[in-house]
């Protein structure tokens, strides 16, 4: 049976996954972060285009440390049948609503134990994340000063995978996610009617050239020791069968572990998009919409992680990244290695990722992230409170030592 602060975090989880909203578009999600943080009486401020953050201060004098939980969503149309499944067209499908509820319970759990934290704790809600734009934003606001926090620490919710909901993973030392970019491909023609082709430029078919020779980048361009993945997840061209579309937009993303192997990929696309629409007639132009670097995490904070998470969790509940990456890899196995926008944190401050488990194949999540069908394991929202407070009190009150 749950208990109040449980059934809480899943009240308030179910509110933010109800009305999922995406990008910095986030109104009615601020306003119920905000309520929530005020009920605990805490000041809420805002930084940037739509950045919430709020300080906890312990009765003690210390350091700083930074908690990030992202509050955006994708536009997927929800395919749950979920009692508070969102109706908008928007969908959680990343858990995003899972981190909210965790950091909001994180805060409810130190403001009742401010007389065990030994500094400052600064919770930040940022939107934007699944754009890699949110957090660039949010450092151009400052959020990374008023107080400079020394540290940072982020979570992250996996379904689908073999791990028990609750089991924590603490990222390694060293690069553990892909730099990645978005971009998009705006393709110029002519348009005509479809009887008289000869007088068009097909904006369509030029698109359609593009995509197939930006397949053989991977292929044929890189090293099998620097690789990259690159993806056409979206192709808009015409209005209608009888008419030469004269637009084209190709949307894709680029993901590599190397920031030179990316570039040069954007480098190629763009040459290869401009130099194919110019052979057919027509023109085209790559855009960058976003990016984020590797993520980085630190060794030295990555143990004080894994050594207070095995304190508060139990050893058996706490895996390290590395090493259940090398155990998957060698097993034929996965673990999601998505980008992360917090990554250029990781590059200014010590930073390190938790991801939390919240639902197995085992225990019947059939579906992964970014599914319009996936669901969570709400047991999972506690835990994640717990993982971010815990984290928290016990580095700082080891730093203050």
């Amino acid at each position: 049976m749950k208990n109040n602060f449980e059934n809480e975090l899943i009240f308030i989880r179910r509110k933010l996954h109800e009305c999922a909203e995406t990008g910095f578009d986030l109104e009615k999600t601020r306003k119920i972060v905000k309520s929530e943080l005020e009920k605990l009486g805490l000041e809420v401020n805002s930084c940037a285009n739509g950045c919430l953050y709020t300080i906890i201060e312990g009765e003690k004098e210390g350091k700083t440390i930074l908690l990030r939980a992202d509050m955006d969503a994708l536009p997927i149309k929800e395919e749950t049948d979920l009692e508070f499944a969102c109706p908008n067209g928007n969908m959680h499908a990343c858990g995003h609503d899972m981190h909210t509820a965790m950091l909001i319970g994180c805060a409810k759990i130190l403001c009742d134990s401010k007389d065990k934290l030994d500094g400052k704790v600064k919770l930040m809600f940022q939107p934007a994340e699944e754009l890699l734009l949110g957090c660039a934003d949010a450092i151009k606001g400052k959020i990374l000063e008023d107080p400079s926090p020394d540290c940072a620490i982020f979570l992250h919710v996996l379904t689908n995978t073999s791990l028990k909901t609750g089991t924590a993973i603490v990222s390694g030392s060293g690069v553990c996610a892909p730099a990645a970019m978005f971009f998009e491909i705006e393709i110029t023609g002519k348009s005509a009617h479809a009887s008289t082709a000869s007088q068009a430029i097909d904006a369509l078919s030029i698109g359609a050239h593009v995509a197939c020779a930006i397949d053989s980048i991977s292929a044929r361009e890189l090293s099998s020791f620097a690789p990259a993945v690159i993806t056409l997840g979206k192709m808009s061209a015409g209005n209608c069968a009888n008419v030469i579309a004269d637009k084209c937009t190709l949307s894709g993303t680029i993901r590599s572990y190397d920031q030179k192997t990316l570039e040069f990929v954007f480098k190629r696309i763009s040459e290869i998009a401009d130099f194919t629409a110019k052979a057919h007639k027509g023109k085209a132009m790559a855009v960058e919409l976003g990016s984020a670097p590797t993520l980085v995490s630190d060794k030295d904070l990555s143990q004080k992680v894994f050594d207070a998470l095995s304190k508060h969790l139990g050893e058996k509940n706490v895996i390290d990244g590395e090493m259940l990456a090398r155990q998957s890899a060698a097993n034929g196995g996965k673990i999601s290695q998505g980008s992360e926008d917090f990554a250029l944190v990781s590059h200014k401050i010590p930073t390190v990722m938790i991801g939390l488990s919240a639902g197995s194949t085992e225990q019947g999540y059939s579906y992964p992230l970014h599914n319009p069908k996936t669901v969570f394991d709400e047991n999972a929202l506690s835990v994640g409170a717990k993982c971010y407070a815990m984290a928290a009190l016990e580095i700082l009150r080891e730093d203050s030592k």
